[in-house]
């Protein structure tokens, strides 16, 4: 059996208003917002997301 795990509305929400609001990729967004939603430290390499960590709901960890 094969189980789908797909973003709900609320999600799809908080990735959209991220998108409008910092011109980062969509799947960035995302990671984002999932962060943000659990609380979570986002670990990342990516100079989008970095660049802009203080702007961004959730904590940020540079990997680079």
């Amino acid at each position: 059996m094969i189980i789908e795990h797909l973003p709900g509305i609320a999600a799809m929400r908080a990735a959209a208003a991220l998108k409008a609001a910092h011109p980062m990729a969509l799947a960035d967004c995302f990671a984002v917002a999932l962060a943000a939603a659990e609380d979570a430290v986002l670990l990342t390499g990516d100079p989008e997301i970095i660049d802009r960590a203080e702007a961004l709901p959730c904590k940020v960890e540079d990997l680079r």
